[in-house]
């Protein structure tokens, strides 16, 4: 048995994220009952190294019963011309690298990479239901959620899924 924990930006009232992120797992996916998923919710990015964040995260760690325990943190890069969204994104990266997690990235936000369009914060919600409802996966592609470096739009998120779900 498998666990997969997914650390999003989204908090669990908006519970934006992780439509997007179920969306794409059951797209490209077959998810069984041998495979279990869990989100741990930043609630916001700069939230990715709190110490009851990575509480929470240990503690679904310790579930005995999976033979495979992987953590996938999910971030947005922010705009690729903003020298501190880029730092923080290093640091999160480096961050991820040090512990054994995984870095799953999308270019420059999650809403960008599934809608290819700007997303108000105030619409957030809105716009994950629809695309939660919609068939497919919007302008999201296969090529374009295997990317291996910071593009416009683009995200690593498969590469990281495949060497689990596969």
């Amino acid at each position: 048995m498998k666990l997969l924990i997914f650390c999003v930006e989204t908090d669990p009232q908006a519970n934006t994220d992780t439509q997007y992120i179920d969306k794409t797992v059951k797209h490209f996916y077959k998810i069984d009952n041998n495979i279990k998923i869990k989100y741990v919710y930043l609630c916001g990015k700069g939230n990715y190294d709190k110490k009851n964040k990575l509480q929470e995260i240990n503690k679904l760690l310790k579930i005995k019963h999976f033979k495979q325990k992987s953590v996938i943190y999910c971030i947005d890069t922010g705009l690729l011309t903003d020298a501190d969204a880029v730092e923080e994104t290093k640091k999160i990266d480096n961050f991820c690298k040090s512990r054994g997690f995984e870095f799953a990235w999308f270019c420059e936000d999650i809403e960008q990479v599934f809608l290819h369009k700007k997303v108000n914060d105030c619409d957030k919600i809105n716009q994950a239901k629809k695309f939660s409802a919609s068939a497919g996966l919007c302008k999201a592609t296969k090529q374009s959620l295997n990317a291996e470096n910071y593009t416009h739009q683009k995200s690593n998120i498969l590469l990281i899924l495949d060497k689990y779900l596969n």
